[in-house]
């Protein structure tokens, strides 16, 4: 089981139930007024993420300064695990972006301001403690988001300085960088973020639409399809395939902008089906 944070860990929303709103009561709230604030966005946290580890439930928030690390498996005795702090790379005001994933007990962690770095944090000693077990900018500088394909050992860094990277953890503790796009294989637009299961990654491209990738052959990539036309079309934020590969929710980081429901059973010929919003 995953438990879902906000970025205060306030465990608190409103949920669709036969039509009904109903409210969830906060179980924890942790904020801590030390933490520099970025001066354009009046932001101390940036990020958010979930892991069972050793059958316990931790939530993990990233900040201005780091990483912070929280028991939740008693939600009555919710408590940040101070022993298991790790400082990012850059750890200043400057900080809106960091991104995680965990991946055989580690957690990988980047940012999106700099120059940052790939941290690796080993989470086995958890909860007394975390080590960090590499912390290198020899292939990620910055990244927006990474995704691990937790099957194939896969991780995909986008954005940043690199439309797309993919790294090999057959080895955890230390990444082999595979591929790096755009290159002279696959001209790739800027990757905001993106799904990947079984060498094939669907890429949310801003402007640039929606690209689906066969990269099971990472030095020789096959674009099996390209949507850069849509109903209510904005800056192509994210989305989230159901578990059969049906269907991709696709949304929009533009104010206003409908969720599109797009058809991925044939990965050649991806369709719009549908629109839907919060009404």
């Amino acid at each position: 089981m995953k438990l879902v944070y906000s970025t205060c860990a306030v465990l608190f929303t409103a949920i669709l139930l036969s039509g009904q709103v109903q409210e969830l009561n906060p179980a924890y709230n942790w904020q801590d007024d030390n933490l520099p604030v970025n001066p354009n966005h009046q932001l101390r946290y940036n990020e958010i993420w979930g892991v069972t580890q050793l059958n316990k439930e931790y939530a993990i928030i990233g900040s201005t300064l780091g990483t912070h690390f929280f028991d939740m498996t008693d939600l009555n005795a919710v408590s940040e695990l101070e022993g298991a702090y790790v400082e990012g790379k850059v750890a200043n005001s400057s900080i809106i972006h960091r991104d995680y994933h965990d991946y055989q007990g580690y957690l990988y962690a980047v940012a999106d301001e700099g120059p940052s770095s790939l941290q690796i944090i080993d989470m086995n000693g958890l909860p007394n403690s975390v080590e960090v077990v590499y912390d290198s900018d020899d292939i990620i500088v910055r990244s927006h988001n990474i995704f691990i394909d937790e099957a194939n050992g896969i991780l995909y860094s986008m954005g940043g300085f690199n439309a797309l990277l993919i790294l090999s953890l057959e080895d955890p503790e230390n990444p082999e960088l595979l591929e790096s796009f755009p290159n002279s294989s696959l001209n790739l637009p800027y990757v905001h973020d993106g799904f990947f299961k079984d060498g094939i990654g669907f890429l949310n491209c801003g402007f640039s639409g929606f690209y689906v990738v066969d990269f099971n052959d990472p030095a020789n990539p096959v674009v099996l399809n390209i949507l850069d036309e849509y109903t209510d079309q904005g800056y192509n934020h994210s989305g989230w395939p159901d578990e059969e590969l049906n269907y991709y929710y696709l949304a929009d980081e533009t104010h206003g902008k409908k969720l599109k429901v797009l058809d991925i059973s044939n990965l050649n010929d991806v369709t719009e089906v549908n629109t839907f919003e919060a009404n």
